[in-house]
């Protein structure tokens, strides 16, 4: 290994002599370590270069996978917010009702939102029961529930990758014998906290069955 280390050296100084270098973007810039803290010092170059090269560790590989599960678990809720605005936009259109609140900003009244659909709603859908507001319903549930289920399956993934991040970052530590850096594992909520939060974000209409109208 020495001798491979000295080739190395000479090759890069013969580089350098001959200019190599100098047109590099990222000449006299110095490295930032941003992330790579549980490394020890004398391994953080090696890492670093390594990333700019895209060859990752595996830690570092399931933080940048974390990071786009969490980006696309973002874009998923931004549209998830665009289709459920429309489609409440719609059924209140179709209902011809006025809310104190604009349905199409439903996400920044959510309190009066839960509020209204909990009460004001079922009774005007009871009142206004036919095939056309029920199938309404029945289509803006089946839009929530589809985005939810994608939800779910992202935010499972979502946790399992942090959990096999965790367990390499133990790993390493454990390695070195550096216990203080198990600090740089992630912590996470757990999966019914997720739940929750889309549910409270974007809450499915009242059903209103035949039989609680008295239809046949």
């Amino acid at each position: 290994m020495f001798l491979i280390e000295k080739i190395v050296e000479e090759k890069l100084a013969q580089a350098r002599a001959d200019g190599q270098f100098d047109d590099s973007p990222l000449k006299g810039v110095p490295y930032r370590f941003d992330g790579y803290l549980y490394e020890h010092p004398s391994e953080r170059v090696f890492y670093k270069i390594l990333h700019d090269h895209r060859f990752l560790p595996l830690p570092l590989e399931l933080k940048r996978k974390i990071e786009q599960q969490l980006s696309a678990i973002d874009e998923l809720l931004h549209t998830t917010e665009h289709r459920y605005r429309r489609r409440f936009r719609q059924l209140i259109d179709l209902l011809n009702l006025e809310l104190h609140y604009p349905p199409e900003d439903f996400s920044a009244h959510l309190t009066s939102h839960h509020r209204f659909l909990q009460h004001d709603l079922k009774i005007w859908l009871t009142l206004k029961s036919n095939s056309r507001t029920r199938m309404a319903v029945q289509m803006f549930n089946k839009m929530q529930q589809t985005y939810f289920q994608r939800y779910q399956e992202m935010v499972i993934h979502l946790l399992e990758l942090i959990d096999a991040y965790n367990e390499e970052v133990v790993k390493l530590c454990l390695k070195q014998r550096d216990r203080f850096r198990v600090m740089t594992t992630l912590g996470k909520k757990p999966l019914h906290s997720w739940i929750d939060y889309f549910h409270h974000r974007f809450p499915r209409l009242p059903v209103i069955h035949k039989e609680e109208v008295g239809l046949p």
